[in-house]
């Protein structure tokens, strides 16, 4: 099996030795400092200059289709059997749901779904548990996810899975304008390179259906993957520049957004 590259495994060598210390390092000496201050300010000045730090010393990836079929899939699901993979995902489970329960979707007006960049299905799962009804579409660019999705997902839901472009949102024929009731992007705007990540968005907003709704989160964490974090106010502005109108924040920074009734 492949090993997911982070640390010293990414970048062999004096220099990553170095990295390697020095990330560790700044994660101890942050964690110490941090627990030592009180709640407020002085910890949130900690955490934005260990922020600042750890990007200096963390390497990032090349972004690619080679990578991500090749080195991150491998790492996370080769050799998985689904059913036991889901029973890691429980806490992941569990968050997903309290987010779904926070938005209060009328279910019985939901049909179709679509999950971007679903990896190995793990927020599709999710969502089924809650709306077993709806017909999910799922689609992601590294063959190694979708080979491993069609051969495991369960089978007793609808789903439409295929390889695709976040760039540009379609299978085969299938353009899919204005047709989807809700969207989630979840922990995927983080991975892509600037450009792609704008352009996906004015795909998202393509697809969506006038009235619809974007649940929208992304991962914060410093992953060597996690090459465009922004700040959650810079996140939302960038969806709302390109015609999606904000509602909330759910749980655990998860963005509620809509597409104009009349669009």
């Amino acid at each position: 099996m492949s090993k997911r590259p982070t640390g010293y495994e990414f970048t062999k060598g004096f220099g990553g030795v170095v990295r390697y210390v020095c990330q560790k390092a700044l994660t101890v000496t942050a964690s110490l400092v941090g627990k030592a201050l009180p709640q407020g300010r002085a910890r949130r000045a900690i955490k934005r200059v260990y922020d600042k730090c750890i990007t200096l010393v963390r390497p990032k990836i090349a972004y690619s289709k080679t990578w991500y079929d090749e080195v991150y899939h491998p790492a996370i699901c080769a050799g998985q059997d689904f059913h036991e993979y889901v029973k890691t995902w429980q806490e992941y489970v569990r968050r997903i749901d309290e987010v779904l329960v926070a938005l209060d979707l009328p279910g019985e007006k939901i049909t179709n779904w679509l999950e971007v960049a679903c990896m190995q299905g793990k927020t599709a799962y999710a969502i089924l548990q809650r709306y077993p009804h709806v017909h999910m579409y799922m689609f992601d660019f590294s063959e190694t996810a979708v080979d491993w999705l069609r051969k495991n997902f369960p089978t007793n839901y609808k789903w439409t899975l295929w390889r695709g472009d976040i760039r540009n949102i379609r299978n085969g024929d299938a353009t899919y304008d204005g047709y989807f009731d809700v969207i989630t992007c979840i922990d995927v705007t983080e991975h892509l390179p600037g450009e792609i990540y704008i352009d996906g968005i004015g795909e998202m907003y393509r697809v969506l259906k006038p009235g619809g709704c974007l649940i929208l989160m992304q991962g914060n964490t410093h992953q060597p993957e996690h090459i465009h974090i922004l700040s959650e106010e810079e996140l939302v502005r960038d969806f709302c520049a390109r015609g999606f109108d904000y509602i909330k924040t759910l749980p655990h920074r998860h963005h509620l957004f809509t597409k104009g009734a009349n669009e």
